[in-house]
């Protein structure tokens, strides 16, 4: 049976002053980003406390086999795992960047989709044939947050404005995002070219991710969920039910 995750549950009522789908889905992607950023620090922790007591890795490795990992195919993967022990011992941390700025996808690209809908309600707003063509694209072709931000400023008319300390703390996390998914976490020129934070890293560098980092990039993505979903569900407060 597949898992469907419903939105948190909100009704319209007559003296609204927002509508109720922006705020449901920024709420649920809220939620989701800090159960992330906590489920990867508490997992972290909790299997570097679990393989450190006495015979858990001998314990681990009975369990594996009998679910049915070859004894070959394991002992191989320890000695990859102890080759590479700089990233893989930090690789739940490395990943979190992935998963939080899959959760702002997901959230932009429902945010994009409601504007759509919002503006063929709502009379007087803006257009142009770029905006038509780049609305429906939000969440769904890679885009830089920017980008992402500044197509709904011209589709609303809104100035969605968002501090620049947590704007550049997004794109840090989605360049670094970026690098762990097309390049191995290794610096290449466009990360430094692109970074407002590049440091001392180098080209070839494993862009090592720190947990201090992730609750700087949570703190800065759930500002950018507040400064657009409620403007925006404030301008389309006369919408009627979107249809979910």
């Amino acid at each position: 049976m597949g898992i469907t995750i419903p939105l948190p549950s909100m009704t319209m009522k007559p003296n609204a002053t927002g509508h109720p789908y922006p705020i449901q889905i920024g709420l649920q992607t809220e939620e989701f980003l800090q159960a992330t950023v906590f489920y990867v620090i508490f997992a972290d922790m909790a299997a570097g406390q679990r393989v450190r007591q006495t015979g858990a890795i001998q314990e681990i490795e009975r369990e594996l086999l009998a679910s049915g990992i070859d004894l070959k195919a394991m002992n191989d993967a320890w000695t990859f795992l102890t080759r590479y022990k700089a990233l893989f011992s930090e690789f739940a941390v490395q990943n979190a960047p992935i998963a939080m700025r899959n959760h702002w996808d997901w959230y932009i690209r429902r945010l994009g989709r409601f504007v759509e809908f919002g503006r063929t309600k709502c009379k007087g707003l803006p257009f142009s044939k770029y905006i038509e063509k780049q609305l429906p694209l939000v969440g769904k072709k890679e885009m830089p947050l920017a980008t992402q931000l500044d197509i709904l400023r011209q589709a609303t008319g809104l100035p969605l404005n968002i501090d620049n300390k947590f704007m550049e703390a997004a794109q840090e996390m989605s360049l670094i995002r970026n690098l762990g998914l097309h390049n191995r976490w290794e610096v290449d020129e466009v990360y430094l070219k692109n970074s407002p934070q590049p440091g001392n890293w180098a080209v070839g560098e494993i862009r090592l991710v720190h947990a201090t980092e992730l609750a700087s990039w949570r703190t800065a993505l759930s500002q950018l969920l507040l400064g657009t979903w409620t403007p925006i569900a404030q301008l389309f407060v006369k919408a009627p039910n979107y249809p979910v």
